[in-house]
């Protein structure tokens, strides 16, 4: 069992999440709810979970300590957020998946499926689960036409949207086929820091090396993708802050 705590504003997200956990993840134990955020240090420090489902938009609220925490307890971090609250800075160390309200069944089993497929890969590879927190952080599970493969989104340079499947492009140049849609990568990826600048395009921020005038992102790997015309503004917006 996957044991978890879930920090919650809204009784209607409670009970959306808790439905959803007992019809597609049974192996997930609830083992606290709460409804004080303040009181959520306590909470992890008592009963050590594995996951967090945290509801943040407490104004004013230090998340820095949230943070630590569940980097020194190994726990990863699913946040539920209002459409409009998808850009977020101060989570960026350890978010691990994003869920968006109202909660589609798609978004939810996308996202927590991979983090859980990530706590047990951890938890069945000690050493993997001992090594340095950064790359753990960054571990995703990618479902291919054999299986799953796991990889660090830190050599992910961007996806492509081919039909009802994708083309994921790594730094070996190893092109993998995935049955998730660019929609999936989109919501698995973009916490961290991939963004997606046209409907069959996610690229990795950091990969970008240049912008031009006809429309191109160019990426490290030299290939590039059309930038579309609504995205332009939040990309360079984006691209002029990395």
């Amino acid at each position: 069992m996957i044991s978890t705590i879930i920090l919650y504003s809204t009784e209607s997200v409670r009970k959306n999440l808790k439905a959803n956990l007992h019809e597609f993840f049974p192996d997930v134990n609830i083992v606290h709810l709460l409804r004080v955020k303040g009181n959520i240090l306590d909470s992890i420090e008592r009963h050590n979970p594995q996951l967090v489902f945290f509801e943040p938009g407490m104004p004013n609220y230090n998340y820095n300590p949230l943070c630590k925490k569940l980097s020194i307890a190994g726990c990863e971090l699913i946040l539920i957020l209002d459409k409009s609250l998808s850009k977020i800075t101060n989570f960026e160390s350890c978010v691990s998946g994003l869920l968006y309200k109202p909660m589609t069944r798609a978004n939810f089993i996308v996202s927590v499926r991979t983090v859980i497929n990530k706590i047990k890969i951890l938890t069945s590879i000690p050493s993997l689960a001992k090594s340095d927190v950064s790359l753990t952080r960054n571990f995703v599970g990618i479902p291919t036409l054999e299986g799953v493969e796991y990889l660090n989104t830190e050599n992910i340079i961007r996806c492509e949207g081919i039909q009802k499947c994708s083309r994921v492009i790594t730094e070996d140049r190893k092109d993998i086929i995935s049955s998730y849609s660019i929609g999936n990568f989109a919501e698995l990826l973009i916490p961290f820091g991939f963004e997606l600048v046209h409907r069959s395009h996610l690229i990795n921020l950091q990969k970008v090396k240049r912008y031009t005038r006809e429309g191109y992102i160019h990426l490290t790997n030299d290939s590039r993708v059309p930038l579309a015309r609504r995205k332009k503004t939040e990309f360079l917006n984006l691209w002029a802050h990395l």
